[in-house]
């Protein structure tokens, strides 16, 4: 689904929903059972696979879904070989079954604030050696950071065509790799380009490569890792876009060529997987999508060679989480809003006082385990919704989450309210802690002594944030991120906010926080929680996790806004001793306050300094030019930053801040404040090389 459409169509449905729930409903009854695998197995043969689908359709059409009302057929590829003309630019062996690991390359040290230690995440800036890479505009900049100067050295445009709808989103590093990765509406495909930089910072594309799918686009996750020599990519394959009664054309790998090479190409392709190598569903759905997980390694790439890629294909319902550990990958799927309304999950019940209904009635879901060695996934089945990636956690060999348990039924209804106070939206949270070993090829049900009840915090929506020791929750003041408006700032925002040790969730610590939480973050082994109490600006907490969890510390930004979302849109440079800097950006009051990512506009970026006892200090701003881009520049595609345009970047024992088009060098001056010692515009030009978009 093409972005905005998706946010237009998400914006109708929230709008749209107490019409929805109260329209003439569907049939009732529950799937049949043999739409569900008891085990976790693929299908035996491509007619199973077409039976399913055709029983499927039958039983969704019944019940008036997305799925049954709108299916269409996508060309995805063909699925042909030829052999290879070159002995050279051959694939070693099979079709791309296997992994190949070198096991001789290492990630360089992250400079974004990634989620687990060992795993990096997809994001806009990134760095090798002296040199630091900004993505923008679907381009890639190279700039030099060696001495006490800042030089762009390189500048290449990733897309092809500035005509080709498409959007460049997330840029990753392995050794002199930089993986950029991007979504194609024109051949409906995740894009995987791959450039080599060289000693001076120059960068040289070694192709480009296609995975069939559909938009993988999240507003808080990124679709891509890099694990040690593994690309990692996720991307869904909704199964509305197969017509049954027409040859399957399998999702391909396959690299890009140019028009007049494109059928070589696509006979070229491999088939990411076939009938045979889908994992049947362990829930019952009536809007079903293959969740594709695919580890590709990095290290064989060269001009001419393959991306050789395994994948792991499962059919489930259309929501999903997921989580990366340095092993494996974790999948939570459970129902979308397509199948809120439609058996089995409707129930025709009130939903002022569900709690007292018990289990069986909150969100069923799923936990699969898929390792990145390429062996067999296991699964658990589940209850319960996680609001985000951050809502899990890996350890000591168990799996942990923070889940939100409601009633599907009552999740479907807008509002959804608490029977006391009419304006506050409420959920029951829970923690989930399961043992690895319990994940299984014959999924169990998690018992209910898996899930530990916690305690409200007077809203449905939250941000949350594992430790090492805990997982922080946070009651979030709306489904925004807007401060109050002046004629509401009259009683000021607060909040509360639970700390629960990972080790002892049935000892929970409550807290009061004096402002809406919008954001959790770690810096080390503390939290820090950002948002709003008045209309006059930003405030900022910290948490205390060391013995009982306390507020150690809260200060206020006047006339500071905080203008992005994504969790890379902060970072910190912990100490051993606790204490850190951190930064995140920032508006002032006339620019976009929201975080609304079509608005694009660069940000300043404020910084705070924690000390050894978690009290925290504003140090000041790295601020955007007024002029930032240069009138000769021309952006051609992926002008919307839907990823964000600014980030604050702690590497080398310096201080930088990208603000848009800006990169902005600072130090911390006497006093403790930072100030900024030099800057480069990444859309001027040295000798009119780049004058305009080159081709």
């Amino acid at each position: 689904m093409k972005r905005f459409a998706w946010f237009a169509a998400a914006l109708a449905l929230w709008i749209a929903t107490p019409a929805i729930a109260q329209r003439a409903k569907p049939s009732l009854a529950p799937l049949p059972a043999y739409l569900t695998s008891p085990v976790l197995e693929t299908f035996a043969s491509e007619s199973e696979f077409r039976r399913y689908l055709r029983d499927l359709h039958r039983e969704a059409k019944k019940r008036g879904t997305y799925w049954s009302a709108n299916r269409r057929p996508v060309q995805l590829a063909q699925n042909q070989d030829v052999p290879c003309v070159d002995p050279k630019d051959c694939p070693e062996a099979d079709t791309g079954s296997s992994i190949v690991v070198t096991g001789s390359r290492a990630a360089p040290p992250t400079i974004t604030n990634v989620q687990v230690a060992g795993v990096d995440e997809g994001d806009i800036v990134k760095q090798i050696g002296r040199f630091l890479l900004v993505l923008q505009d679907g381009r890639i900049f190279s700039i030099d950071t060696g001495g006490s100067s800042l030089a762009l050295v390189d500048r290449v445009n990733v897309y092809r065509d500035p005509e080709v709808g498409g959007w460049y989103d997330e840029m990753l590093v392995q050794d002199d790799h930089v993986i950029v990765t991007g979504y194609s509406y024109d051949v409906e495909a995740t894009e995987v380009s791959v450039f080599r930089l060289d000693p001076a910072g120059r960068l040289t594309s070694e192709g480009v490569f296609l995975i069939s799918s559909n938009d993988y686009y999240d507003v808080q996750n990124y679709a891509t890792r890099i694990v040690g020599d593994q690309l990692v990519v996720y991307s869904p394959v909704a199964l509305s876009d197969v017509e049954i009664d027409e040859p399957f054309e399998w999702p391909l790998v396959r690299r890009w060529q140019p028009e007049d090479a494109h059928q070589e190409s696509v006979a070229r392709g491999t088939p990411m997987f076939d009938a045979t190598s889908i994992y049947k569903p362990i829930q019952p759905t009536a809007d079903p999508v293959i969740h594709t997980v695919s580890m590709c390694p990095i290290g064989p790439i060269g001009k001419g060679r393959d991306l050789r890629c395994h994948t792991t294909a499962i059919v489930g319902p259309a929501s999903r989480e997921f989580y990366v550990s340095p092993t494996d990958v974790y999948l939570w799927t459970m129902p979308g809003w397509s199948e809120y309304n439609s058996s089995p999950y409707y129930r025709e019940t009130a939903c002022d006082d569900w709690s007292r209904r018990g289990p069986a009635e909150a969100h069923p879901a799923a936990l699969f385990r898929i390792p990145i060695s390429g062996k067999q996934p296991v699964a658990l089945r589940t209850m319960g919704a996680p609001t985000d990636q951050f809502s899990f956690d890996v350890s000591n060999g168990h799996f942990h989450g923070l889940l939100r348990w409601i009633p599907i039924a009552c999740d479907a209804k807008e509002p959804f309210r608490n029977a006391d106070d009419e304006k506050t939206l409420v959920s029951n949270f829970y923690f989930f802690d399961t043992p690895l070993a319990a994940l299984r090829t014959e999924p169990g049900k998690a018992p209910r002594a898996a899930y530990t009840a916690l305690p409200r915090v007077g809203t449905e929506n939250v941000e949350n944030r594992f430790t090492d020791t805990h997982v922080v929750y946070g009651g979030k003041p709306g489904w925004g991120n807007r401060p109050p408006e002046d004629e509401d700032a009259k009683t000021p925002v607060t909040s509360t906010a639970v700390a629960v040790s990972i080790n002892k969730p049935r000892q929970p610590t409550k807290l009061a926080v004096p402002h809406g939480v919008i954001r959790i973050e770690r810096v080390g082994h503390s939290i820090v929680m950002t948002g709003y109490r008045d209309a006059k600006g930003l405030s900022v907490s910290a948490m205390d996790l060391r013995a009982t969890p306390r507020l150690s510390s809260t200060v206020a930004l006047p006339g500071r806004f905080e203008s992005e979302g994504r969790s890379h849109a902060f970072n910190s440079l912990p100490a051993p001793d606790g204490s850190a800097l951190m930064g995140l950006p920032t508006v002032q009051p006339d620019g976009d306050k929201d975080r609304w990512w079509w608005y694009s506009a660069p940000s300043d970026v404020s910084f705070l300094a924690l000390d050894t006892e978690r009290r925290l200090a504003p140090i000041g701003e790295l601020t955007a030019g007024k002029d930032p881009v240069d009138p000769r520049y021309k952006c051609e595609v992926s002008c919307i930053d839907w990823y964000g345009n600014s980030r604050p970047i702690f590497t080398m024992g310096r201080i930088f801040a990208l603000t848009g088009t800006e990169l902005i060098e600072g130090r911390i001056a006497g006093g403790g404040k930072v100030t900024e010692i030099r800057r480069l515009n990444l859309s001027r030009t040295t000798g009119g090389k780049w004058e305009t978009a080159p081709k």
